[in-house]
């Protein structure tokens, strides 16, 4: 009696409720491929495809099953699953989730296939970088016997990023899929996974150069003639520039801490070797960024590209 009772509440209900959720998941997919999406703090495509795998601990309350028998109620399985999401701020990304959970029953296997669109927040930027998310979508239900069937869901998870390359990451979560319960309100089962992301965009560099002192002209200094060892640097006026303070001659007599062609008075990294067209700070790789700006240090890029060659 208490079998058919749940099996005529839940048809109709459960394939209104199932085709809700596939609308969400649609809907959060097709914002995610939109050219809106586009960010101006990012160089690329700020897009991240991901591959998952991990357990889904399936509720012995879950409603799911059609016809409702307990024979037929999945068992807890491995996960595999696939996401797609786009950065909408340097926080804040819309992600779609689609797995398979390998189930079985006492009748035959059961395949539940969670689709969901969520939100997921990133609150603090570096190499380890913990995650929140939330979404809702559709789980469907494909057993080998009787009928399919489906219903809402609701997903929320906690996780970790960890940045093993610029382009690379390692995602590690544990979260809830609530749906709907046969005795209770709520059916609860816990999802442990692990994915690996591939990004498809890298952080622009938006700090913003200090104002450079200009240049001296090489003008000659009305002053009377003074004789050599003023400063000990063995030069006289006018080949001597800075006639209180020792250097070399090809540095027209003026300090040249580093050694880089570059004096001090106008060198932003005195005390390391640069280059003139980065106003003597360090350019390991010669594009003519100064490193501290460089967002792709050893990899020969463009000016209007943070140093990065694409």
């Amino acid at each position: 009696m208490t079998c058919a009772r749940h099996e005529h509440r839940s048809s109709t209900p459960a394939r209104r409720s199932g085709v809700i959720g596939i609308a969400i998941a649609l809907t959060a997919s097709l914002w995610c491929i939109s050219p809106s999406a586009a960010r101006a703090d990012t160089i690329g495509v700020p897009l991240r495809l991901g591959v998952t795998g991990g357990f889904h601990v399936t509720s012995g309350d879950i409603d799911l099953m059609s016809p409702r028998l307990a024979s037929h109620r999945p068992s807890s399985g491995p996960m595999a699953g696939l996401r797609v999401g786009v950065r909408a701020a340097r926080i804040l990304e819309f992600e779609l989730n689609a797995g398979a959970v390998f189930a079985s029953s006492d009748v035959g296997g059961v395949t539940l296939l969670p689709i969901t669109g969520d939100v997921v927040l990133r609150p603090f930027p570096g190499d380890v970088i913990p995650t929140v998310s939330v979404g809702g979508g559709v789980m469907l239900s494909l057993p080998e016997t009787g009928n399919a069937d489906a219903d809402v869901v609701i997903r929320t998870t906690l996780g970790v990023e960890f940045g093993l390359t610029p382009l690379v990451a390692l995602r590690i979560e544990a979260g809830l899929l609530l749906g709907d319960a046969v005795d209770g309100a709520l059916a609860l089962s816990p999802v442990i996974t692990a994915g690996i992301d591939f990004l498809f965009w890298r952080e622009s560099t938006t700090l913003t150069r200090p104002e450079q002192p200009e240049q001296p002209e090489a003008a000659p200094v009305a002053a009377p003639e003074r004789s050599a060892g003023d400063d000990g640097d063995g030069l006289t006026f006018p080949s001597d520039r800075c006639p209180n303070h020792a250097g070399a001659e090809a540095s027209f007599g003026c300090p040249d801490s580093d050694g880089d062609g570059v004096i001090d008075v106008v060198d932003q990294c005195p005390t390391r070797a640069g280059t003139p067209r980065t106003e003597g700070c360090p350019d390991a790789d010669r594009d003519g960024v100064d490193d501290r700006y460089d967002a792709c240090i050893g990899e020969t890029g463009r000016v209007e590209r943070h140093g990065c060659p694409r």
